[in-house]
């Protein structure tokens, strides 16, 4: 699907990054346009794969022989239900929460240090937290262009969600000072999602816009706490 080169984006793709569940849905552009939920293909207890409509924001590495026969080639880690079931049955294969080690100052975002402990483990494989976040996006970006097969990506407007119970008691400056700082970060997850790379000058702060919403958990309700589409990272 193609459009003129000055007209908006064609929709709204929004993905809730959460740190124990993931969520996606999309919606076209205009007021009477209404947001579509998708379910998210994924393997599950028996390893069978199942449609839900949230994606266990884990990753797990198969023991040898573990891999479902059906498994796309190449794949090293398997991603949701799966992968949640078998972190509460092994020790050292499973991540969990790896948004949370983004914000984490006191580690090497880059370096591959999750499952947090497994170096102590034999043939442990490890992933950084950006890598890791990067495939559960990745993750999600081909569910979008399976179920929506006649829709560019690179042509919508893609709106990460992060929940923001970590904020508890900080201000929306805070919050949004937090979010800019991780700026690179949430560039290249979402450059992931548009299977582009964004492009800088050395040294420049420009890059494409990228929109970001934050959410304050409370009392099993969203609220948002800070949401501007002017602010732009």
């Amino acid at each position: 699907m193609s459009r003129a080169p000055s007209a908006g984006p064609l929709g709204v793709v929004g993905i809730d990054l959460g740190t124990s569940h993931t969520a996606l849905s999309w919606s076209l552009a205009g007021p009477a346009a209404a947001p579509i939920s998708i379910e998210i293909p994924q393997w599950v207890a028996g390893r069978r794969r199942a449609l839900l409509p949230l994606l266990p924001s884990v990753l797990y590495a198969p023991l040898p022989g573990e891999m479902p026969a059906e498994a796309d080639d190449g794949q090293d880690w398997l991603v949701g239900e799966y992968a949640r079931i078998r972190s509460q049955e092994t020790r050292g294969r499973a991540i969990a929460s790896a948004k949370s080690w983004l914000c984490h100052s006191g580690v090497d975002r880059l370096g591959p240090i999750l499952p947090w402990g497994a170096g102590e483990l034999a043939n442990t494989p490890q992933l950084s937290p950006v890598e890791a976040s990067r495939r559960l996006l990745e993750h999600v970006r081909r569910v979008f262009e399976a179920r929506e097969p006649n829709l560019d990506l690179a042509q919508l407007s893609v709106v990460l969600t992060v929940p923001a119970e970590r904020y508890a008691g900080a201000s929306s400056e805070q919050m949004l000072e937090d979010i800019r700082s991780q700026r690179n970060v949430v560039i290249e997850m979402i450059a992931t999602l548009k299977a582009v790379k964004p492009i800088r000058a050395p040294g420049s702060q420009e890059a494409a816009p990228v929109h970001v919403t934050i959410s304050r958990i409370a009392n099993a309700e969203r609220k948002p706490a800070w949401q501007n589409p002017d602010d732009r990272l």
